[in-house]
């Protein structure tokens, strides 16, 4: 069986079924034909999904000289604001161009359900909160951001989505018939995990002149990529324009489904089962559809709105070797990965993405 038994469309998996066996191979089928699924009552409360937007567009919101004093200084702690132009994916970029994106990348707080014993390197490293008087708030018109609600709600965002990744974790363990139900678990607990609010303003394109035919144009806001950890657990808003590339090299849209969260398995993943999950390349992007008359006419630009979505980056613990599981080796699959530690991993991986300007990593 191929992605394309799926016929263009990202399944779409209902988390309130009762039957667990039921509910783990739906997730096992979505993730090693497509490596992405939609899930929907997940559990999570309407309210602080609509909280943790209003305060991401809050921050966002704020002036640029402001938002920088929170610059992501290192990808060792991988915590911080990072403004357009200093994200490159490397994986399938030709042309070299930056993403057209500013992100907050937010870590785990010592207040968070973490056991702190077994995160020792990364102690020294604080998340980036933004902090304003009222002063300040009143001088540049920003009296709607609130610093520490804005804390309070990425602490409650973050812990809540690591539950939930905790649960599919389980039901992923259970779908490939591993002994023990909580291998994943016990080695993805210690919340070396990673949120990062995203922001793709808004953008003034130039359509081409020399375009005559009625093909839309693409315009790419997230280069293509694979995601780095083991899931990722995504939210976004209406506008959409997330897309993924099946095997088959089609490509298929993730519509935003009100209050579902798009689910997706990272590199981690996929080397820890020897590619029997895939991590599937994606990219943000707009499509421009131009009428008839709007072609027949001399257009300078066409405003794209901008788009808003939060991400919840899970990662294995950060002294787990990832080697391919026993269960996930044969004949037919061969070894596919070479070991390697998980926080090496993730390291390399942000070195080649993200821009620090020389500080420290």
């Amino acid at each position: 069986m191929t992605s394309a038994e799926f016929k263009g469309y990202i399944p779409v998996i209902d988390m309130s079924k009762s039957n667990e066996k039921e509910l783990s191979n739906d997730l096992f089928s979505a993730f090693t034909k497509i490596g992405f699924a939609t899930l929907i009552n997940h559990g999570i409360n309407d309210a602080l999904l609509s909280r943790a937007f209003a305060s991401s567009q809050s921050f966002f919101s704020l002036p640029l000289d402001v938002k920088i004093r929170y610059k992501y200084q290192s990808h060792t702690s991988n915590r911080g604001y990072i403004p357009m132009g200093t994200e490159t994916h490397d994986q399938f970029n030709e042309t070299g161009e930056s993403d057209k994106k500013e992100t907050l990348d937010i870590g785990p707080e010592e207040d968070m359900k973490c056991d702190w014993t077994i995160v020792t390197a990364d102690t020294h490293y604080g998340n980036q909160w933004p902090l304003l008087s009222d002063e300040e708030r009143e001088e540049i018109c920003c009296n709607d951001f609130d610093a520490q609600q804005f804390r309070s709600t990425m602490i409650e965002y973050f812990s809540t989505m690591d539950e939930l990744h905790m649960k599919l974790l389980r039901l992923l363990a259970q779908a490939i018939k591993l002994d023990d139900a909580e291998y994943f678990v016990k080695r993805c607990n210690t919340q070396h995990q990673n949120l990062r609010l995203l922001h793709y303003p808004t953008l003034h394109f130039k359509p081409s002149s020399e375009r005559k035919d009625r093909e839309p144009e693409v315009v790419v806001r997230g280069n293509i990529h694979t995601d780095f950890g083991t899931l990722t657990l995504l939210t976004q808003d209406v506008v959409g324009g997330l897309r993924i590339q099946t095997l088959e090299e089609q490509w298929i849209n993730v519509p935003p489904v009100p209050n579902g969260i798009a689910v997706n398995v990272g590199d981690m993943l996929q080397r820890w089962t020897n590619g029997v999950l895939r991590a599937t390349p994606h990219q943000v992007i707009s499509m421009i559809h131009r009428t008839d008359e709007e072609q027949s006419q001399s257009i300078s630009t066409i405003v794209i709105p901008e788009r808003y979505s939060i991400a919840f980056f899970c990662n294995a613990n950060r002294d787990i070797m990832l080697e391919c599981l026993p269960c996930c080796v044969s004949a037919e699959r061969p070894v596919q990965f070479d070991p390697i530690n998980a926080h090496a991993f993730i390291t390399m991986r942000l070195q080649q993405t993200i821009a620090t300007n020389g500080a420290d990593v």
